[in-house]
């Protein structure tokens, strides 16, 4: 077994990214996949079969990118 203890110190890993920033960037990748998927409902836009199932994947992505922002919004203490 090989073990890459590069990154790591007493067991714990040296860089450590936020969960902000994880968020986002699976926020862009979302973002990203919606737009292919857009191209392919351009590809296949005479089998109805298949544009539906994209829809629905794209309707799925839309509602967990929502969800996402909505958990990275900023609240001000002052309005609450």
């Amino acid at each position: 077994m090989i073990s890459n203890n590069y990154y790591e110190s007493s067991g714990e890993a040296v860089f450590k990214e936020a969960n902000s920033t994880v968020l986002i960037q699976f926020s862009n990748e979302i973002s990203n996949a919606i737009t292919g998927l857009g191209n392919l409902k351009t590809t296949y836009s005479k089998d109805i079969t298949t544009l539906s199932s994209l829809e629905i994947i794209i309707e799925k992505l839309s509602l967990r990118m929502k969800k996402i922002q909505n958990i990275l919004k900023v609240i001000n203490k002052k309005d609450s």
